[in-house]
């Protein structure tokens, strides 16, 4: 297992300034945290990867701002928002590659959003994944998803369905949002069998 550290745990510093800090703890691999759409734009990008390099910084996952949005975004009955929320994940995943990624971390829906239209919510959820998952790998990069307290992928039986139904998903197992939703993280890591790719602890 190679040990890394979320930028996350500097907010609200600057995302250059996270990494910064990364190193300076003696940190070799970092998730990205992206926190606004121009740190995701070319420019920043370039910048961003000259510090990395200086700093001797491996990019492992990227994590989008737009992740308490998601079902909205992706997830609803108004298909136009879909479609462009696809766009933009798409540009997520080409500047996570750029960055040198391996993997995408993804909530999903909230626990209680109103949703998709209950006559083909499943088939509608999965066929968006399906999407996802698709544009990622073109990208050269793993789309996962990780258990959230507060989203639907907190419950055993829809993170059962969801790997069911599209097998090409991949896991982001997070132990703090699993005792957070009062299951234990191994709960998790046998409902999605051996899809797990990155431990958030």
């Amino acid at each position: 297992m190679q040990i890394g550290i979320s930028t996350a745990s500097f907010y609200p510093k600057e995302l250059e300034h996270g990494i910064e800090y990364a190193a300076q703890l003696g940190y070799r691999r970092v998730e990205l945290f992206i926190n606004s759409e121009s740190e995701y734009g070319v420019p920043f990008r370039r910048m961003l990867k000259q510090k990395l390099r200086e700093l001797g910084l491996a990019v492992v996952s990227v994590h989008p701002f737009t992740s308490a949005m998601e079902g909205h975004l992706l997830f609803s009955d108004y298909a136009r928002r879909t479609r462009d929320a696809l766009d933009q994940y798409t540009r997520y995943f080409e500047a996570a590659a750029d960055l040198g990624a391996k993997y995408f971390t993804f909530h999903g829906e909230l626990l209680r959003s109103r949703g998709l239209p209950p006559a083909r919510a499943d088939e509608q959820r999965f066929e968006t994944y399906h999407k996802l998952c698709e544009r990622a790998s073109a990208c050269g990069i793993a789309f996962t998803q990780e258990n959230v307290s507060w989203c639907k992928s907190s419950d055993l039986a829809f993170l059962r369905a969801l790997y069911d139904h599209v097998p090409e998903l991949r896991f982001t197992l997070d132990i703090k949002q699993a005792r957070r939703a009062g299951l234990d993280w191994s709960d998790y890591a046998d409902a999605v069998g051996d899809r797990t790719v990155n431990l958030h602890i």
